[in-house]
C-alpha cells in the first residue's frame, strides 16, 4: 500500500464499527444467530435508512430554475447572512463579541469543521491530548495527520454528580510532556457525561499556563431538542381520544440521555387517561427529576375527539400547551429559541 492510500485508509469506514474497544478484539463474540441479507452498520448512526424531507427536490428546482445563482459557490467562509445570524446568535450564548468576518467558517458538518481545525493546528509528530473515551473519529483524525496521541483518563462512572470525571492531573502531565492540542467533546460521547463548569475552567486555565490549543466538540452543549414526537391518550373527562405531537428541550447539567427515552417518557405519561395540561406538566416533571438539568421546556400540540366528533364538532382545532422548569422559566431568550426550533 502506498503512502497515500495508507494515509486515507484511516479514515474509512473499517476502522469505525464498534469504537475502539470493539477493535482491540479480532474476532467479536456473536450474540444470538446470523441473519441473512445486507448487513447495516448501526456504530456510527449514519444508517441511510430515511426518506428525502418532504419538499426537499421541489425547493431545489426552484433555487435552480428560479434563483439560479444558489447553486453558484458562496464565500469561502460560508454565506455572509447566516454567519451574521450565527454571530449574534452566539454571541447571546457566551456573552462574548463574536466577529462573523473573522471568527465564523461555515462547514459541512462536525467532522468538516475539526478536519479543517486539526489540520491548521498539529502535523507530523505533534502530541495530541484526547478524552478516554471519547468520539472514536477524533483518533482517526489524529492518526491522519499523523500526530501523537496521549490518552487523557475520564473516570465517568465514579465521577461527582454534574461532573464528567476526567483526569485533570494526568491532563497536565500531556501538557508539560509537550501536547499542542487537546480534544474533547462535552457532552463526551459515548458516555454522555457533562463536563461541569469547574472542569471546563480549569482546563482553559491549564491551556493558557502551558499554551497548548483547545478543540471542543460542543455540538450538544445548549438546548437539546426532541421535536414533532407522536402521541396518542384519552381525555380523562370525556374518555375520547386526543393526539398530536410533543416537543421537549432539556438543558443538560451533568448528564444526557438517549433521545428515545424522551419519545418513550412521553409514551409512558400517555397511556393512563389525561388532560393535556396535565401530561405536559409530568413529562417536564419527570425531566427534572431523573435527569436533572438546568432546565426543560415542553410543548404539547393535540386535537381532541370531544371537539372533532362532539359538541362544536370542528375537526381541524389543536389545542397548544407547554410549561417551562428550571433555567427557562426566567430566560426568555430560551424560550424563543425553542419556539424558533418548533416552527423551524
Amino acid at each position: 500500500m502506498d503512502y497515500l492510500a495508507e494515509k486515507f485508509s484511516k479514515l474509512s469506514t473499517d476502522n469505525a464499527p464498534g469504537q475502539e474497544e470493539f477493535q482491540k478484539f479480532e474476532n467479536l463474540p456473536m450474540i444470538g444467530g446470523e441473519i441473512e441479507g445486507a448487513a447495516v452498520d448501526f456504530s456510527h448512526g449514519d444508517v441511510n435508512a430515511h426518506q428525502p424531507i418532504p419538499g426537499t427536490l421541489e425547493t431545489f428546482i426552484k433555487h435552480y430554475c428560479v434563483d439560479g445563482t444558489y447553486q453558484a459557490y458562496t464565500e469561502y467562509r460560508g454565506k455572509g447572512a447566516v454567519r451574521e445570524y450565527l454571530a449574534e446568535k452566539l454571541s447571546e450564548y457566551s456573552g462574548a463579541p463574536v466577529n462573523p468576518q473573522t471568527e465564523i467558517i461555515l462547514t459541512p458538518g462536525t467532522q468538516g469543521a475539526l478536519f479543517l481545525a486539526m489540520g491548521s493546528l498539529i502535523g507530523r509528530g505533534d502530541k495530541v491530548a484526547i478524552v478516554e473515551p471519547d468520539y472514536f473519529d477524533n483518533r482517526k483524525l489524529v492518526e491522519f495527520f499523523e500526530g501523537e496521541i496521549i490518552p487523557i483518563p475520564m473516570h465517568w462512572k465514579e465521577a461527582m454528580p454534574h461532573t464528567s470525571g476526567i483526569d485533570l492531573k494526568e491532563l497536565e502531565e500531556a501538557f508539560k510532556n509537550g501536547a499542542k492540542l487537546f480534544l474533547y467533546s462535552n457532552p463526551n460521547n459515548p458516555t454522555g457525561a457533562v463536563f461541569s463548569k469547574e472542569e471546563v475552567v480549569e482546563i482553559a486555565r491549564l491551556a493558557k499556563t502551558y499554551d497548548v490549543a483547545v478543540l471542543a466538540d460542543e455540538l450538544y452543549s445548549r438546548q437539546i431538542l426532541e421535536k414533532d414526537i407522536t402521541f396518542y391518550s384519552t381525555c380523562e373527562h370525556h374518555f375520547m381520544p386526543f393526539y398530536g405531537k410533543a416537543h421537549i428541550a432539556y438543558i443538560p447539567d451533568g448528564k444526557v440521555v438517549g433521545l428515545s427515552k424522551l419519545a418513550r417518557t412521553v409514551e409512558v405519561y400517555a397511556k393512563r387517561p389525561q388532560i393535556q395540561e396535565q401530561l405536559t406538566a409530568q413529562i417536564a416533571d419527570a425531566l427534572m427529576e431523573y435527569l436533572k438539568p438546568q432546565g426543560a421546556m415542553v410543548m404539547l400540540e393535540a386535537e381532541h375527539m370531544c371537539m372533532t366528533m362532539r359538541g362544536v364538532k370542528k375537526p381541524g382545532s389543536r389545542t397548544v400547551t407547554f410549561v417551562t422548569r428550571g433555567v427557562f422559566d426566567r430566560d426568555e431568550r430560551l424560550q424563543r429559541q425553542f419556539f424558533e426550533l418548533v416552527r423551524g
